[in-house]
């Protein structure tokens, strides 16, 4: 989706995209270690390396292996969907150095994912 807005972006003077993620999707949270090892080699990353990681997350949850897997227990898919798009994060930003585009961790905040408990 942002892909598609970068030329429009681009005529900006100060162009940039925020994400809005959360402390949850990082990498210490991730505890397959070939996942965090992948989504945490900033050099190598692309969209295709990230796309690998969460096929095989999802062909383990499918099997009901996730857990023997190394995948987190509590929250998995959440706790991987917001790694992929940290991770996407650093794709993009690094792809388009003339906009700033970053990822926002606003904290635990009334949604209603958390039944609106947050602050």
């Amino acid at each position: 989706m942002c892909e598609a807005l970068i030329s429009l972006l681009q005529l900006s003077d100060s162009p940039g995209i925020v994400y809005v993620s959360s402390s949850a999707g990082k990498l210490e949270y991730v505890s397959n270690e070939w996942a965090k090892a992948v989504l945490g080699d900033v050099e190598n990353l692309t969209e295709e390396r990230v796309d690998g990681v969460l096929s095989q997350y999802l062909k383990d949850y499918k099997e009901g292996s996730w857990e023997t897997k190394g995948w987190p227990a509590y929250l998995s898919a959440y706790k991987l969907s917001k790694a992929a798009m940290n991770a996407d994060t650093r794709i993009l930003a690094k792809k388009y150095p003339g906009i700033c585009i970053n990822c926002v961790c606003p904290g635990y905040v009334k949604t209603d994912i958390n039944y609106y408990t947050g602050i």
